[in-house]
């Protein structure tokens, strides 16, 4: 499989917390395998935003804030939507952000990041966005990431989501959930079929 990347590199990601979504259409965008090379490319991947179970509503972690206080701040991606007040803290702690995609839409945010970082790619991780599909999906994520693939969440293969393959070149498709075909189709559909192609590649 081969891809090509844009050439747009952030200095670090912060994904919204909610939805889940986010976090998963940026790893690749992070954490990558270059064609040839077998070191990782990475950079920070920041998950910020409201968590009833460990943080007050709306207030970015002191983890986060101190990280990119120490990071030096710079130049960073933002996927998903953040409160006012998660982007003032941000921004107190030196985050600029020189890319951003605040759609609503988890469809508009999985084409506006694969769109970004991505120039070409032969392959594309298809997830539904339901229970089912996040089961599947959050374990072939590092599928992703191994192949330097794009990563979109949807609820089925729509036009617009079909344009955006065409426009990448995409011929084949890693699809987990029921979202439709595209290309050559290679179903993720059970956890033991997809541990096994991330062991052995087949």
């Amino acid at each position: 499989v081969h891809s090509e990347r844009s050439g747009y590199q952030p200095s670090y990601i912060v994904a919204a917390r909610n939805p889940w979504s986010n976090a998963v259409i940026a790893t690749p965008a992070a954490l990558y395998y270059e064609e040839g090379k077998s070191n990782a490319t990475a950079v920070p991947l920041l998950v910020a935003g409201a968590d009833g179970e460990t943080q007050e509503k709306s207030v970015v972690s002191k983890g986060i804030t101190g990280f990119i206080s120490a990071y030096g701040g710079g130049a960073g991606a933002l996927v998903g939507h953040l409160t006012d007040s998660d982007k003032k803290d941000l921004e107190s702690a030196g985050a600029e952000f020189n890319w951003k995609v605040t759609a609503d839409s988890v469809k508009a945010v999985s084409i506006a990041v694969a769109e970004q970082f991505w120039k070409k790619s032969d392959a594309a991780l298809i997830i539904k966005n339901d229970e089912k599909g996040y089961g599947f999906g959050v374990n072939a994520l590092p599928l992703a990431s191994y192949l330097d693939i794009p990563v979109y969440v949807v609820d089925h293969i729509d036009t617009e989501v079909k344009a955006s393959l065409s426009k990448l070149g995409v011929k084949y498709t890693l699809l987990c959930g029921d979202v439709g075909t595209y290309g050559r189709v290679y179903p993720l559909n059970n956890h033991s079929k997809i541990w096994s192609l991330i062991a052995t590649g087949k």
